[in-house]
């Protein structure tokens, strides 16, 4: 069994990575880098292991989380973070480790496991697990060439990108992956903003987009793309790389330049390097249910959602829509300062993990 250590030591996983590697559709979320990150910004314990599993070897993403918030917890990531098994897709068996773990921390310590797609009915009652059901996955599956995949795109969709590359063109916006700090700080801002002024909640934390954006240890994991205009960042938008699979992470633009639609033209530039990759799917990410104008912007690309459920030992929590709860007291959130508001998350965010 290959486990980290907790703390901030970063600790490799030689035979996680293995199994990374040879598993064709593994998700860039369970890249041994980008748990490691997250065990470094959330103040959190990777415990992710290979285990025996009925098929063959099996990872199971793991991590012990203790806050105020959230109690004591073993979870498969803490935070919106969904890396999936690895190898044998024995459910099970990555249950009964988890459960194990989390026995061992204590009558009041529970578990928490992510699942994206189709449910594992078999392990509910073996386990006594509690349901919920608090977001949608939009997924993209990938043509081996551009122009097929384009076919599938909504045909409004696909007529505002040719306007927008005009456009994009003719003002001379330069679309760059970068990796110098004063262009991802930048970029932070906007994020920053957008999650204050329009989503009302904080963003993750700085730290988080300096380990993932400017480490070159993590250039080929994450990239960040910027459009920049008359030397300002306008946009931008943070793709996690797989072998097999892409995901959309995040994405920021100036309210000014809102209307030239520089996060979607960013976002078609990724696609095509996808596939130019091999990249076999695309994530969209995830979208609360009630988010209407999201998911319609996510389902023009062609996507199709998949449930994501969360699946609960020892602990019997409601279904939380992030874009409805606590709505009222969110929008007080709006008169933060700006500089205030980049700095909350790396003192709030671990504590909501």
């Amino acid at each position: 069994m290959s486990q980290s250590k907790g703390g901030n030591e970063s600790t490799h996983l030689p035979a996680w990575d293995d199994l990374y590697e040879q598993t064709g559709a593994a998700c860039p979320y369970n890249n041994s880098h980008f748990l490691n990150r997250l065990e470094d910004v959330y103040r959190c314990i990777n415990r992710s292991a290979v285990i025996k599993g009925s098929n063959g070897p099996l990872g199971v993403p793991a991590f012990e989380v203790r806050t105020p918030l959230s109690g004591h917890k073993v979870t498969t990531a803490p935070f919106g973070f969904y890396p999936t098994i690895l190898g044998d897709q024995d459910h099970r068996r990555a249950l009964d480790y988890l459960t194990d773990l989390a026995a061992g921390l204590g009558r009041r310590a529970y578990v928490e496991y992510k699942v994206i797609g189709a449910l594992p009915e078999a392990c509910l009652a073996r386990h006594n697990i509690n349901v919920t059901t608090p977001t949608l996955a939009h997924v993209l599956p990938l043509e081996d060439r551009y122009k097929v995949l384009k076919r599938g795109f909504a045909k409004r969709h696909r007529e505002s990108l040719q306007t927008i590359d005009k456009r994009v063109r003719k003002d001379g916006v330069e679309i760059v992956a970068t990796r110098v700090e004063t262009d991802v700080r930048a970029w932070f801002r906007l994020l920053v903003r957008l999650y204050r002024d329009k989503h009302l909640m904080v963003t993750q934390p700085w730290p988080l987009f300096r380990r993932l954006c400017m480490d070159e240890d993590m250039s080929p994991l994450a990239e960040l793309m910027i459009a920049r205009k008359q030397g300002h960042v306008v946009a931008g938008v943070v793709v996690l790389k797989g072998r097999h699979e892409w995901v959309y992470a995040w994405s920021a633009q100036d309210p000014v330049a809102e209307k030239d639609g520089l996060v979607k033209y960013i976002l078609d530039q990724s696609l095509q390097k996808a596939i130019s990759f091999g990249a076999k799917r695309f994530s969209f990410g995830l979208t609360p249910p009630s988010h209407k104008g999201l998911r319609d912007f996510k389902m023009k690309w062609g996507c199709h959602e998949e449930p994501v459920y969360h699946l609960y030992w020892n602990a019997r929590p409601k279904n939380v829509d992030l874009q409805m709860s606590a709505r009222r007291l969110r929008m007080a959130y709006r008169f933060v300062p700006l500089w205030l508001a980049e700095r909350l998350p790396s003192f709030i965010v671990p504590r909501l993990a």
